[in-house]
């Protein structure tokens, strides 16, 4: 009996040991990736930012942005070019690999079609992972999130979105 208990244990350590140093290579070697990002649509006036993810590191950040606030590019903040709508949100992310995969969704404008109402578009900031921005020409309020950890081998984050009709 003692025997299979130490067989057990040992297995148990194996196994931990092998989970930890597949997260660390995943974060060492930037191996996340966005694999979806979709609007769903919920109660009425109400929708929900879905992004589908594998391999993450770090957390994200939700705020809403105000009309004038700017835009973070690799070189700073420049005024904001009303592309995606009068309203904004702001999604910040500590991994820069699933920025890569987000790139490849957008059209040759760096917009991301979400919905007919909702636009998206990412950002490389050189003091951060990754933003990206959503936005729509109706009001749209958020409840604002803060510093939430990603499940390193993947997940959905869920972000409600209401959506004034006035």
């Amino acid at each position: 009996m003692k025997k299979k208990n130490v067989m057990l244990l040992l297995l148990v350590i194996t196994l931990v040991g092998v989970a930890v140093s597949f997260a660390s290579y995943i974060s060492r070697y930037n191996l996340g990736m966005v694999t979806q990002i979709s609007i769903k649509d919920k109660a009425e006036g109400t929708v929900e930012l879905r992004m589908n993810y594998l391999f993450a590191s770090g957390g994200y950040s939700v705020r809403s942005l105000s009309t004038d606030e700017g835009e973070h590019t690799a070189d700073g903040i420049k005024a904001y070019d009303g592309a995606l709508g009068k309203h904004r949100i702001l999604i910040k992310f500590g991994d820069v690999a699933l920025a890569n995969s987000v790139c490849s969704k957008r059209d040759e404008n760096g917009i991301i079609q979400l919905s007919n109402e909702m636009r998206a578009r990412v950002a490389m900031p050189s003091d951060h992972g990754f933003v990206l921005y959503v936005g729509c020409d109706k009001p749209i309020s958020i409840e604002a999130i803060e510093g939430t950890k990603l499940n390193p081998l993947g997940g959905t984050i869920r972000i409600p979105i209401t959506i004034e009709n006035s």
